[in-house]
């Protein structure tokens, strides 16, 4: 399909990028008929917007044609016609359940970024940065609308495990881990096993908050690094890994408990509406 993808300050250009498609039960794919240019699109054209990538697909406002569903989707049907807002939200969370769907809590798969921009995370909003979800925007001819730092986690039995952790190259990240302590609903800790790549310990707790309906939970990490320069790496490598992906780990586990699904906002084969194609 073509699209409106930015490639730079001031660089915008039609692009042909790959169809959408569904990849979670609840997507729709909408057959955009009418699209608008906001003033707020000014912003990223002229790159003040930070975590825009290149052939990232713009748009924010726009109307058409529901033409696909997922199977978990029972308020649209092929053929709906739907206007489409700026912001994404799940309709389950807190702040959905009180209609401040700008403050979504599961939409923005990357809302540790804007946490640590500004303050506090934000919901998704379609085509505008990846510190805002990474969603495809709908100026395109369709569109579309849980722990990504780990390769691999093999039990070994039901109290010992094997974990792979992604870490740029050269480096690789294994280690054997055992529950020392298990209270149901309340708390989960380990300890990794002698030959492991890095000796560390962790916690998980979990705390009923009444007043919302929820849970609280808190992860504690502590970890000590091999020595020499190899140690040195890993050190700075595991501390991004605790500060920012085990928050975003967080928010993950969080979406999948209260919508069953989880948040993706890949801008190009995995983005989620679609708009008029002139040929057909």
């Amino acid at each position: 399909m073509k699209a409106v993808c930015w490639n730079g300050k001031k660089d915008v250009r039609v692009e042909t990028v790959p169809d959408p498609e569904i990849i979670n039960p609840r997507d729709a794919i909408i057959k955009t008929e009418l699209t608008a240019i906001c003033g707020s699109d000014l912003h990223l054209y002229n790159g003040y917007i930070p975590t825009m990538k290149s052939g990232d697909i713009l748009g924010h406002e726009f109307l058409g044609e529901v033409v696909e569903v997922g199977s978990g989707v029972s308020n649209l049907q092929p053929g709906d016609r739907v206007v489409v807002p700026f912001p994404i939200a799940c309709g389950n969370c807190y702040y959905c359940e009180h209609e401040l769907f700008s403050l979504c809590d599961n939409s923005n798969p990357n809302g540790w970024m804007t946490e640590n921009l500004y303050g506090q995370p934000s919901g998704g909003l379609f085509g505008y940065s990846h510190m805002l979800g990474g969603y495809a925007g709908g100026q395109a001819e369709y569109l579309s609308r849980f722990m990504s730092h780990i390769e691999s986690v093999t039990a070994i039995d039901d109290h010992r495990s094997h974990w792979v952790s992604r870490v740029p190259a050269p480096f690789r990240l294994e280690w054997d881990a055992t529950i020392v302590d298990e209270q149901e609903n309340k708390k989960l800790s380990w300890r990794s096993l002698p030959g492991s790549s890095i000796d560390h310990t962790g916690s998980v707790f979990f705390h009923s908050v009444s007043r919302r309906n929820g849970t609280e939970v808190k992860v504690m990490l502590a970890y000590k690094p091999p020595a020499g320069s190899a140690g040195a790496a890993v050190s700075t490598l595991f501390s991004i890994i605790t500060k920012n992906q085990i928050r975003a780990d967080l928010r993950t586990f969080k979406a999948m408990v209260e919508t069953g699904e989880k948040p993706t906002g890949a801008m190009r084969s995995s983005a989620r509406t679609a708009q008029h194609n002139d040929e057909e």
